[in-house]
């Protein structure tokens, strides 16, 4: 089993480009939700598709586009009963580069109030279409979080399962507010 590491890069270095990106929602199937990140110099694009999502409320809606939209305060929010356990993020990538890890926000970013109030992923499983899988524990952190892969590889499917949780003060609901390969680290 692997920790995460807090890194010390901005979250959002991404922002800047992220104006650009082609983001659509769609449904891979009747119990996915998924949102296009488009095309970059390092990646033909991406698809995310989660298995679900938290109602939207009169004040924020809770998509896989959060994931990926270079906005902290923003997240992805499962829908299941419970604190999300066994719900799961699936980044289908198109023509990328090699990566060596992935950054994860976990929890609700919005405040560090909104962040204790949700619950949070304490405990995930990684797998990928390379038939990689391990597990990796988080830090009840509310920063970016490096997230290791095996080995510096072109991946075309990553998946992010929920195995555990912090329990939000408030809420069941888990969040995550950034989840993307890191295609720029070397």
């Amino acid at each position: 089993m692997q920790g995460a590491k807090p890194t010390s890069r901005s979250p959002f270095r991404f922002a800047g480009l992220l104006a650009s990106f082609l983001m659509s929602a769609g449904t891979a199937s009747a119990w996915d939700v998924c949102a296009n990140f488009g095309a970059t110099e390092l990646v033909g694009g991406m698809t995310y598709c989660v298995a679900s999502v938290l109602p939207s409320s009169n004040v924020a809606s809770y998509g896989p586009d959060n994931l990926f939209d270079g906005i902290g305060q923003t997240a992805w929010c499962e829908g299941s009963p419970g604190q999300g356990v066994g719900q799961r993020i699936v980044i289908y990538i198109h023509n990328g580069a090699p990566f060596r890890q992935l950054l994860i926000r976990i929890g609700y970013g919005k405040s560090g109030q909104t962040y204790g109030r949700n619950s949070r992923p304490s405990l995930v499983r990684i797998t990928t279409d390379r038939g990689t899988t391990h597990d990796v524990n988080l830090p009840d952190y509310h920063g970016e979080l490096a997230l290791p892969m095996p080995a510096l590889a072109t991946y075309s499917s990553v998946t992010l399962e929920i195995l555990a949780v912090y329990p939000g003060s408030n809420y069941q609901d888990t969040c995550i507010s950034e989840f993307y390969p890191d295609f720029e680290y070397q």
